[in-house]
């Protein structure tokens, strides 16, 4: 259900301290770079046509990595919203790699369809636990306290 799917995330997300920001660094300086490194990370950058601040140049930019630097991840795949267009970009080391990504990417693109479905067909905003200020609320109880507010 992409509804429950989207309420999971929202509420994994806002558990994330400081919304992320410091994460690696954290990290770095305790001490936990462990040995298995994920194959994919992926960077969402925002909406950055929103400020009118920034503006990007239509030449070619180069190679975002040296050639002989080692990628951190087998595929690397950025978001960001331009001129109130998702852009996505999948990144990978080389040609072999090609099908493998072709099919991820059809795969992304095909759930992100549906999420974007299920968003666009809802009607009433539909509140999380986090929305409210009970650290410890459920999803359960929080479906039974909406039921009993309706039959109010």
């Amino acid at each position: 259900d992409p509804g429950t799917v989207i309420k999971e995330v929202k509420e994994t997300l806002r558990r994330v301290p400081h919304k992320g920001v410091g994460y690696g660094v954290r990290r770095y300086l305790q001490g936990k770079r462990g040995k298995l490194q994920p194959g994919i990370s992926f960077n969402y950058l925002g909406q950055l046509d929103q400020t009118g601040a920034i503006s990007f140049s239509t030449l070619p930019g180069g190679d975002p990595i040296h050639l002989e630097n080692r990628r951190a991840h087998d595929i690397e795949i950025t978001g960001v919203v331009l001129n109130q267009q998702m852009n996505i970009r999948f990144e990978y080391p080389s040609a072999s790699w090609m099908k493998e990504v072709y099919e991820l990417s059809a795969a992304y693109k095909r759930n992100l369809q549906v999420l974007l479905r299920h968003c666009i067909q809802k009607q009433d905003p539909e509140q999380t636990p986090s929305d409210f200020s009970a650290d410890k609320l459920t999803f359960d109880e929080l479906e039974h306290i909406t039921r009993l507010a309706k039959n109010l």
